[in-house]
Formats: structure tokens, C-alpha cells, sequence
């Protein structure tokens, strides 16, 4: 009898521990790469992640603190799993803040961002992912076990050097900015969205021209000119200077009312039908066959 309450005891101690180990599973793995950086040469110094097959992720955020003796530059994120950037990478003061997320989920292993690296010392040290924080694609915003792989930097030269970031000569792609009405941005507004994409280094700033002069703008924008008669000049400049431009002409902008897209969608469904040539045919007959029984009963 004791032995039978001494297995069932174990197998409940098993499945506790089973559940235990599967909650507190890593579902996503930041790391730097190369894991290894050797004191003297430069290199291109990339953050990626990992995530568990069974797991998806939508957002992510932290800091890279990089030792004084690195000098980091021609940052990138052209390529990142991230379509969406809350806070936009840039390097200040030995550190590149970060915040991002992946409508509709990413899972597997992909690249956040990448950037050159100096090694302006022979010291060593690391280069740091701190504050990391992946947010699982559950509908809830639950925050996922998270673990971080550092960049170790060796103290000793080596004649060994990875090739540097490549020299970007492309303009952002073509992107189609479009006009909203929604009345949580600016009360309802005419509102421009806009987003470009480039697969070199990345967007680092949008402009407008105002008064003849580029300004720089962020996406919602709220247009100036509210009956959309003045046309729009919209400048995605990326991380190397390259620029595109694309205009919204005056009076061909079609705003969307985001609270009645759908409506708007089945009305626009409505005022495009089409009577086939037989339908237009009988409509005709019926008509004249009617006025005919009309004229026949008035005499």
C-alpha cells in the first residue's frame, strides 16, 4: 500500500514540476552576433532573437550599453523582424534604446538591428542587452521568459576583421501615404498615416515642405490645410541620407473615415453595381410595356 501512495506521490511531484518547467520555458532569446568581438578590428555587431517554436511575439524593447572604448556607428534596421518602431533605434552616449512591434506575431530566429563597430582599445568588456522586454502575441500583452546573450569583447588583437556595413546608394521604397478621419487622432481631423520601408539602413526621419522649407514630421500628421487644396510633399529620408518623395496631389486625397470604413465599403459596393446587358434589355421592355398599357387604358 505504501508503495502504491509512494508513486502516486512521485508522479504527482513530476507533473508539478513538468507544469513548473513549462511555465518558466524561455519563450524568446536575445543575443548578440557575433558572440565574440576581438579588441583592435572593426566588425558589424548584430542583436537578434529566438523564439520558441511554439510561442509568437508581437513587441520588444531594451537598451544595448556598449563600452567607451567602442565606437559604434552606421546603425541599421533595414532588415529587422520589427515593421513598427515605438522608439526608433539611435545611438546616444554609448547606448541604443529600443522599443518596437510585429502586427500579426514573429516567430523563429530574425534580426532586430545591426551596427558597425570600432574597437578603439585593447581592453575587454561587453557589449550589454539590458532592460529587455518581449511581449507574447496572445491578445493579452503577456510578458514572455525572456534570456540575453551578451557580446564578449577579448583583450588580445587579432588580425582577424569582418567586413564592414556596406555603403548604402538606395532611396527608401516607394510608399503611399493615406489620408484619415478618425476622431481619436487631432478631434477628428483630416490626418496623414504614412510609413516607408528601406532595406539598406533603415528610415531616420520624415519631412514635409512648409512655406519652402523640410520640417521634419512624425506619422499620424495632422494636415495643415484642411480642404486638402494645397498639395502634400512627404520626404522619407534613411539612415545614410538618401531620400524619396512622394506627393499627394490637391483634391485627389480620399479620406477614410476609420469609424464608418465599413459602411462606406458596402455603400461604395453598392454604387458600383452593374445591370448586365439582357438586365438593361428587359428594363427598357418593361418600361415601354408599360407605358403602352398606360396609353392603351386612357383611351
Amino acid at each position: 500500500m505504501n508503495q502504491y501512495i509512494s508513486l502516486i506521490a512521485i508522479s504527482i511531484a513530476c507533473a508539478v514540476m513538468s507544469m513548473v518547467y513549462a511555465s518558466t520555458a524561455n519563450a524568446a532569446r536575445l543575443y548578440m552576433a557575433p558572440s565574440t568581438l576581438q579588441a583592435g578590428t572593426q566588425c558589424k555587431a548584430q542583436v537578434r532573437i529566438s523564439t520558441d517554436p511554439q510561442e509568437q511575439i508581437n513587441a520588444i524593447e531594451g537598451t544595448i550599453i556598449i563600452p567607451q572604448f567602442i565606437i559604434a556607428e552606421d546603425l541599421r534596421y533595414g532588415n529587422s523582424v520589427i515593421t513598427l518602431w515605438l522608439d526608433t533605434p539611435t545611438i546616444s552616449n554609448g547606448r541604443i534604446v529600443f522599443s518596437g512591434i510585429t502586427p500579426g506575431g514573429f516567430s523563429g530566429d530574425g534580426e532586430l538591428l545591426e551596427f558597425a563597430c570600432l574597437n578603439s582599445g585593447d581592453g575587454g568588456g561587453q557589449i550589454l542587452l539590458s532592460d529587455v522586454k518581449v511581449y507574447l502575441n496572445d491578445g493579452r500583452g503577456s510578458l514572455a521568459s525572456t534570456t540575453t546573450a551578451n557580446a564578449t569583447i577579448n583583450s588580445v588583437a587579432t588580425t582577424s576583421t569582418l567586413q564592414l556595413l556596406s555603403n548604402d546608394r538606395k532611396p527608401p521604397e516607394e510608399f503611399q501615404p493615406q489620408i484619415v478621419s478618425d476622431p481619436a487622432l487631432f478631434d477628428g481631423d483630416k490626418t496623414l498615416i504614412f510609413s516607408a520601408q528601406d532595406k539598406e539602413s533603415g528610415i531616420s526621419h520624415y519631412e514635409t515642405l512648409e512655406n519652402g522649407r523640410w520640417v521634419n514630421i512624425q506619422s499620424p500628421y495632422r494636415i495643415p490645410d484642411q480642404s486638402l487644396k494645397t498639395p502634400l510633399y512627404i520626404r522619407a529620408v534613411d539612415n545614410s541620407g538618401n531620400f524619396i518623395v512622394v506627393v499627394v496631389a490637391s483634391g485627389t486625397g480620399v479620406v477614410v473615415d476609420l469609424e464608418k470604413q465599413q459602411q462606406n465599403k458596402d455603400a461604395n459596393q453598392f454604387r458600383g453595381l452593374h445591370l448586365p446587358l439582357w438586365g438593361v434589355i428587359l428594363l427598357v421592355v418593361c418600361i415601354l410595356a408599360g407605358g403602352a398599357y398606360y396609353w392603351l387604358r386612357r383611351r
